[in-house]
Formats: C-alpha cells, structure tokens, sequence
C-alpha cells in the first residue's frame, strides 16, 4: 500500500508486469487485449522495458530460459558459492530474491549511476556449463551498464549511435480503449537506434545449401552423420525472397550455393573484408539442413554456429549492427507454427465457391460419383487424423508436405477403389465416419469456437492439452463412428440392399394389378388385343376370309351369354378366335365346315 501511495504509475507498472510473466487470462477477464500489449511492452525481448525495471525482465526471462533440471543444479551451485542455506527446494524466482535481498546481486540503478553486478550468477551459470546462459546474464548487463553515470568510460560503440530523447507521456489506461503506457525518463532506459542510410545499406551474405553429398576424406569421416542428408527442396523460394528483401533495402548481395563447411567459413571472412567504414551492417544468411548449434556444408560436415559468430565480431564492423539469419534445424524439437488469421473474403473467392458447390451438388446427385466422393473424404478425413496422431507421438520424426500430400489423397484414392467394389458397405463406414465428425464439429463450433479443429491443424509433437472439452470431443469420435456402423449394419441396413429393394416393389406391384383382375377382364382383354389382327384360317385346304368366318361363328353360338360363358361351352377342339391368342394360324374342324354347309343348304 506504502507502494501504491507513493508512485502514481503502479497500475501502469502492474500492466507491464502483468504482461511480461504472460498472465494472458487473467489480462483478458480484466478486459485487456492481451496482443495488443504484447506489441507495446515487448515481453521476449528482455533489452526493452518502461516502468519495470530491466534487469528484474532480464532476469525473469533467464528463469524461462532454465529447465527443472539446470535450474536445480544452479540452485545447488549458488547455495555452495554463496553459502546461504534457505536456498534449497525453492523455485527460480525466489532464489533470485534471496540474492537480491542478501546483496549478493545488484539491479543497479541509473539515477544513482550504480551499476548492475550478477558475477556470482554469471559464475554459477559457468560452474554448471550453461554457457548461452551465462552469455545472456552478460549481455543484458552490459546493456543496462551502458547507461548509466559511468558509460563515459564504456564508449566503444555510442559514437555511431543516436540516443533519441524519451518524453513524459502520462495518460491513465481504459479496459476498453486503446492502452497507453506512461513512459517517464527516470523510470525507461534509454533505447538505442542505428543510422542506416539505403545507398549504404552493407553486404547481404546469402548461403544457399541444397545438394548434399558425404564427405570421404578419411579425417573427415567421423564429422559425417549416420543418415545421408537429403537434398533441401523448397529453398529456392526462401531463397528468392530473401534476396529480394535485401536488395530493396539496398543491400549488395554475395550469393554462394553448395559450398563445404570450411567454404562456409572462408565466405563469411571475405564478406567481412568486404565491409567498408561507409557500410550500416552486416547480414549473414544460412539456408541448410544443421543440428543443435551447428550447420552442414554440401559436403555432411557441420559447422559451428559459433565460429560464424566470432568471425563477424570482427573490428571492421564495430559498431555496426551484425546480423545471422540461420534457416536449420536445431535439434529434434519442433516450434509451433504461429497461425496467420486471413481476413480476406471479396474478390473472385466468393463466386468460386458458389461455382464449386454448384459443381458438387451436380455430382452429388449422380449414384456412383456420390458414393465414391463419400468415400474419398471418408479416407481422406482418417488419414488426416492418423498423421495428426503420428506428429503428436512420434517427436523424433518429421513429417514434411510431400509426406502429408501422399497420406491424405493416398487414403482417399484407397477407399474411393474400395466403395466401387463395396458400395454398401463402405457407405455405411463412409457416412458414420463423416456424420459424426460433422456432429462433432458442430459441437466444438458451439462450445470453443473451433478451437480443437484449430489445435488438430496445428498439431506439434508433444501437444499442449487441447482446449477445454476437445479431448472428450476427440474420444467420442471414433466411438461414435463405431456406434453409427453397428446401429446401420445390424438394425436400419440389415439384410437390406436399396437397389433390390426398389425393383422388388415395382415388381410386387405390377403383380397385384394383374392378379385383381377378374377371369372376364381378361378375357375381354384378349378379344380387344386380338380383334384388329388378320388370321388366316383353313378348312380342308381352302382358304376362307375372316369375315366369313365371322358369320360361322354367330350361328353356331347363341347370341345370349357374354363370350367368356361361350368359351367355357365349348369344347377343346372348338375354341372360338376369341381364345385362340398364342397362334395366328387356326383350323376350323370339319363338324363345323359341315354345319355351314347345311345352313347355306336351308337358305
């Protein structure tokens, strides 16, 4: 409270504070945008700080730069250097405050001109070889040093530098607004800026790496990796923008590709030979396959990243910012990829997708190209999710693009083969697979924004915990898939074929029109079918006329009864045309031929 009474920037400083140790949700309940203070106070960078004091932001990034292990053996290592007791079994942070408040270190203060003294952390860091460490706790030191009543003795690099004048900028900070930090003069350090001038930017060193061969010079063997380096594919493109960035700034460029590890060596030195008193700076680029610390030549040999560092710290170029971009990797580990939102949704993109669903729509109706797309994103969708699921548990192995590409559309060609040989039952898989990922989906959608979809199209290996519910989410899947195939295969779509289905009830109900008729309906039918067709009929050789024929038959039957009763007179031998629907060919017997004679007799 004492604190807070006598400085009128403390909830300024709290801010600040805040959002260095990266206390994102509590800064976001408050109703802060947490990446908008992190582009105002810069949290990584340990050498910028307005109301905290730099070096306690220089030593909590130390503490972040620790593991638990280095940090227990820094702690066992200060409680012997220092002799202090009450160091044991206690986090970072609060030996640091021992220390602080045991006068065994010193913040330093500008106002006062005393300078910052870490030479008992710095000598531990040694004891332990946590070397980059140490050269850290140096660096932010001598960054602090340099500004105090005493730089006048440390002028080696302020001549070729501006010192821009801070100015007191007092405004209280709004939840809702834009946040304005209260910058004051005796609380900021003062930042420092290079002069850099286009038309003498400096000499850009670009060393592209990518054909690799194995050295077999037998001194050399040993320096060779167990597992041949493969040719960097892709490089041409950073390649080219890196150039291309560097010559708008005015850069001259020096280009070396497929160069051996003492090429690499002898390219930085005569890059550095090459900067004149005029030049700005130095940029040095590597682009190749490396290992913790270190990078290969074309030849498998690596070279020390290090060694590259003491040959630009040359003293041509004091005073001049130096800069190494290395493009390798550095170890086993993976950083996370850092999602780029894109807000970009006119133009053409708009018409292209009505255009595409448009288009699926079209083949979507059609049988076997919807079952076969089904089938395809079926595949597409479980081999997506095993190479998530590989990425998370197989640290040690990288998965490129080429690896992924031939993973996903080789498990959609695969199972789109499959659906056309077994379109039932690779529909059921397909749809249950399909539908409870969307179900799912639907549910994240509602609950995290989609975050779990986000965290599976980011996967890394050894994942931070997905957000909220999305592990359970991501358990019910595949068991809901399971459920959704036994619930079609043993209950809706049990001993059930579609196809079959449809051609048994158009058969079922053809037959029960033609079963309701009556006997007469058909023999009525008959007659109507067969009453416009010329037969040609016989008796004893002679061919007699239809009509003829016709008048035969009216005498012999009686003209009361409908045909169907006449028919069933008759006998076997007697059918009438009316009966005679399976030949065109009929031969009247002689009893009748006989009775027409005498009827015409009697006339």
């Amino acid at each position: 409270m004492n604190y807070v009474k006598q400085s009128s920037d403390w909830e300024d400083e709290l801010l600040e504070a805040l959002t260095i140790t990266e206390q994102n949700l509590l800064l976001l309940r408050a109703g802060f945008d947490d990446e908008e203070l992190r582009l105002k106070y810069f949290p990584r960078t340990s050498e910028i700080s307005f109301l905290v004091h730099p070096m306690l932001k220089g030593l909590y990034n130390f503490c972040e730069r620790l593991d638990d292990a280095n940090a227990s053996k820094l702690i066992v290592q200060l409680q012997e250097t220092t002799g202090v007791s009450s160091l044991q079994n206690q986090n970072m942070e609060t030996v640091l405050l021992h220390l602080l408040c045991n006068g065994k270190i010193q913040l330093g203060s500008k106002q006062s001109g005393q300078e910052s003294n870490l030479l008992v952390l710095t000598a531990a860091c040694k004891a332990i070889e946590l070397y980059d460490e140490s050269d850290f706790l140096k660096s932010i030191v001598s960054h602090f040093n340099r500004h105090t009543s005493k730089r006048d003795q440390e002028q080696s690099d302020a001549s070729t530098k501006n010192i821009p004048e801070t100015t007191d900028v007092a405004s209280k900070h709004n939840p809702t607004g834009t946040i304005v930090a209260t910058v004051e003069t005796n609380h900021s350090p003062l930042i420092e800026s290079y002069t850099f001038s286009a038309e003498r930017a400096g000499i850009v060193l670009l060393i592209n790496q990518f054909s690799f061969y194995r050295e077999t010079n037998p001194e050399l063997v040993e320096l060779v990796p167990a597992r041949p380096l493969k040719d960097r594919k892709g490089t041409e493109v950073d390649k080219n923008a890196l150039e291309s960035l560097f010559t708008e700034f005015g850069y001259d460029l020096i280009l070396e590709e497929n160069i051996t590890h003492h090429q690499i060596l002898q390219a930085v030195q005569h890059a550095v030979q090459r900067i004149k008193p005029i030049h700005c700076s130095l940029i040095v680029c590597l682009l190749s396959h490396g290992q913790e610390g270190k990078v290969f030549g074309s030849n498998s040999i690596p070279v020390e990243v290090k060694a590259i560092q003491q040959l630009m710290a040359n003293e041509r170029l004091t005073g001049k910012p130096k800069l190494l971009i290395v493009q390798a990797c550095q170890g086993a580990d993976l950083q996370s990829a850092v999602p780029i939102p894109n807000h970009e949704h006119d133009g053409p993109d708009g018409a292209l997708a009505v255009v595409a669903g448009l288009f699926g729509a079209v083949l979507g109706s059609t049988h076997p190209i919807s079952s076969t797309l089904i089938g395809a994103s079926a595949g597409a969708l479980v081999a997506g999710a095993t190479i998530a699921a590989c990425i998370a548990t197989l640290p040690h192995y990288i998965f490129g693009e080429n690896e992924l590409f031939v993973s996903v559309v080789g498990g959609a060609i695969i199972c789109a083969i499959v659906t056309l040989f077994c379109p039932k039952f690779m529909s059921i898989i397909a749809s249950s697979i399909i539908g409870s990922a969307m179900i799912l989906c639907s549910i994240d959608f509602f609950m995290h924004g989609l975050k779990t979809l986000e965290w599976i199209f980011n996967m890394t290996p050894d994942p931070t915990p997905p957000p909220c519910w999305g592990g359970v989410i991501l358990c019910c899947w595949p068991i809901s898939s399971v459920l959704g195939v036994l619930v079609q295969s043993f209950v809706t779509a049990w001993k059930i074929d579609h196809r079959r289905q449809l051609h048994h009830r158009r058969r079922r109900h053809y037959k029960g029109r033609s079963g309701s008729r009556s006997r007469e309906t058909r023999e009525e039918a008959r007659q109507r079918k067969y009453r416009y067709l010329y037969q040609v009929r016989t008796a004893r050789g002679d061919i007699i006329s239809q009509n003829f024929v016709s008048a035969l038959q009216k005498h012999v039957t009686t003209d009361s009864g409908p045909p169907s009763e006449v028919s069933t007179k008759l006998g076997s031998n007697d059918r009438n045309t009316a009966r005679s629907d399976r030949t065109h060919l009929t031969n009247l017997p002689d009893s009748d031929f006989d009775k027409m004679d005498s009827s015409c007799e009697k006339r």
